[in-house]
């Protein structure tokens, strides 16, 4: 059990003993345990860029280490007993903390805000009269500080992602403040909140940045309450709580903007702004999703601010001849303005083009739809691990697109599976913006323009950040935002990531090993498993999920002994893994085990290889990679590449 001096970084180590390497030779040592002594290990990383930390000096107690070129550590010849664990290196802020020792035990990532990127965000909260409330709630993100005799709070170590708080209490209005955190710097905010039940209103002009004239239609909201400006750009709200709110205001085509407001009991507060019109529309360019059918095409975008109109067009030519047709966004709030269009009726395993209009900004595409149920070959593709490092991840990417283009358009841009960890935080909204979607890493975007990508949940589709703490596990909201952005319709549940999709000859079933890691028989998820496998009549049954069953250095016993009997019963010949940053391949009783991680994230260590997995251990590499399976009526040729550097194996199954 690790503990922290902090509440969040307690949290956070506590989740993360599941989490990544566990010195394997170590646990199974009979000599790192003897004289009732054990080990503790670890990684040591940086919270900003999700990298490993190498040359850190790590203590506990009065034992030392120094992290490796892969930010591991190790540390021997611990007594049971509480400890005091510290990690300092140059350039960043020092990790403290404590650690039970009772066992050898796994640390698993530990992580190191860079000197000079997190800000502070303090300040004093007051009531109408001006005098200090103490004992209210100050929250920000999902973490809470009450405030002090006089008034004052104080959050540190906040990522820039965040940008507001709210403040309740008993017997008063809830208050809302929005600021923006500079690295390095600290943020003052000082929110007024009143007696419930009392209530201003306010009253105010919109413009146009650039000329100085009204604008009509803009939408002015504070909490629930909205409303829309004048022709001459007048709006007026009544009945708002009093205190400080966040007034926020949209418009077509403009950029949205959010400010601070003091509403006074009984009174009417003026607030006049501009607006300045927004230059770029897309936040996420168009990119593709299957259905599950082979007669149809999702195309889906997001634009940073609501158009005045988006449409689309498609066909079989670059001439298009279907469309346009309008598309409306799902909802005009803060991180959505999303677009959805299912193009139907198409024909099997055909090359189609298509165009998406957002006011006076176009994006075009491609895509070949799926082929039929009774086709005899597909090709797919396979990756995973890219969060962290876009330029990485740009150049597996490239190699990808690289190697669909040495065969006609329909033959090889089909389908790709990516095997989960797509961004560092992928609870956090930022990161999917800026490691997987950016147009600053171009050939992403199209790659997603021109094939469909199906997912799989991995751990850090379950993670935050959070003030004071670099990163937090949250279970029960893991996978929020990569089901926001690819609502695939075969998911079976809600709340659950396994899925089936039958794909020309290949049933493809993903499992869900973080928000539901549970894989004994007459659980759900296996039950689903079983059901699939036994009733499938196609020829090739694939597994992908993120955590390795097999891999060179980890297995899971658990998966092994439940799943894998599975496996071997209804013909399974083929396991697509990830989470371990390297390419390894395992074979036992004729089914591969690859393990793809090496999509863009820091590279993983590639010993001390894992006993169970040694006899069936074929190829480790620790190397950026992705695979390409080609699958015929009477056999599936498995290519791995190495961006840069051209094939490393390839393997043909009968």
């Amino acid at each position: 059990m690790v503990k922290s001096g902090t509440k969040a970084i307690l949290k956070n180590l506590a989740i993360m003993v599941v989490f990544f390497l566990l010195f394997i030779a170590g646990c199974n040592s009979a000599d790192s345990s003897s004289d009732n002594s054990f080990e503790a290990a670890g990684r040591a990383m940086n919270a900003k860029e999700g990298t490993n930390i190498a040359g850190a000096t790590v203590k506990i107690g009065q034992k030392t280490a120094t992290t490796d070129s892969y930010g591991l550590f190790q540390i021997g010849e611990l007594t049971p007993g509480a400890y005091d664990i510290s990690i300092s290196c140059s350039g960043f802020k020092n990790y403290s903390g404590n650690v039970e020792i009772t066992k050898n035990t796994d640390l698993g990532d530990l992580f190191l805000y860079p000197a000079g990127y997190t800000g502070t965000v303090q300040g004093k909260v007051t009531d109408g009269s001006g005098a200090p409330v103490s004992g209210a709630s100050v929250i920000l993100g999902d973490v809470t500080e009450k405030t002090d005799t006089q008034g004052g709070y104080s959050f540190e170590d906040v990522d820039p992602v965040f940008d507001s708080l709210t403040v309740s209490k008993d017997g008063y209005n809830d208050g809302g403040a929005c600021f923006t955190v500079v690295s390095g710097g600290n943020v003052t905010i000082n929110p007024v909140i009143c007696q419930q039940g009392q209530t201003g209103s306010v009253e105010g002009t919109i413009t146009n940045a650039a000329d100085g004239t009204p604008l009509k239609n803009a939408q002015v909201a504070i909490g629930n309450a909205s409303t829309l400006t004048n022709a001459t750009g007048q709006f007026s709200l009544a009945k708002i709580p009093s205190g400080t709110q966040i007034i926020r205001i949209t418009r077509l085509s403009f950029q949205d903007k959010e400010e601070n407001i003091i509403i006074s009991s009984g009174s009417a507060a003026t607030f006049n702004t501009a607006l300045s019109a927004e230059k770029t529309v897309f936040r996420k360019t168009p990119y593709l999703l299957l259905d599950g059918t082979s007669k149809s095409m999702t195309v889906r975008w997001q634009t940073l601010h609501q158009p005045e109109k988006a449409t689309i067009e498609w066909g079989e030519t670059s001439s298009y001849g279907n469309g346009p047709v309008t598309v409306e966004e799902n909802s005009s709030k803060k991180n959505e303005h999303l677009f959805s269009h299912k193009i139907k009726e198409l024909k099997e395993a055909t090359h189609y083009y298509y165009r998406v209009t957002v006011d006076s900004d176009s994006k075009t595409g491609e895509f070949v739809t799926p082929p039929g149920k009774d086709a005899k070959s597909a090709t797919i593709y396979f990756y995973g691990d890219s969060r962290s490092d876009p330029q990485e991840h740009q150049k597996v990417v490239k190699a990808m697109l690289n190697d669909m283009s040495q065969e006609s358009f329909e033959k090889r841009h089909t389908l790709v599976y990516h095997g989960g960890d797509m961004v560092m935080m992928g609870l956090n909204e930022p990161y999917w913006d800026e490691q997987f979607f950016s147009e600053s890493i171009p050939e992403v975007p199209e790659m997603l323009s021109k094939v469909p990508l199906s997912g799989v949940i991995g751990n850090h589709e379950c993670y935050k950040t959070t003030p004071g703490t670099p990163q937090v596990f949250d279970q029960p909201q893991g996978g929020k935002l990569l089901r926001k952005y690819w609502p695939y319709e075969y998911y079976q549940r809600d709340d659950r990531f396994y899925n089936a999709l039958e794909y020309g000859p290949i049933l493809i079933i993903t499992l869900d090993t973080w928000k539901f890691p549970d894989y004994t028989p007459n659980t759900d998820q296996y039950k689903f498993l079983e059901t699939r496998l036994s009733s499938s009549t196609k020829k090739w049954k694939m597994i992908c999920l993120h955590t390795p069953i097999y891999s060179g250095t980890k297995v899971d016993k658990d998966m092994i002994a439940n799943l894998v009997p599975l496996f071997k019963k209804y013909g399974v010949k083929i396991v697509m893994q990830s989470h371990k940053h390297y390419y390894s391949r395992c074979e036992k009783d004729g089914i591969q085990f690859l393990t793809a991680g090496g999509g863009g994230a820091p590279l993983g260590k590639t010993s001390p290889i894992d006993p169970t997995a040694e006899p069936f251990l074929k190829t480790l590499k620790g190397v950026y990679n992705f695979v390409r399976l080609d699958f015929q009526e009477n056999e599936a040729k498995v290519t791995v590449i190495e961006p840069g550097k051209g094939t490393i194996e390839e393997i043909t199954i009968k």
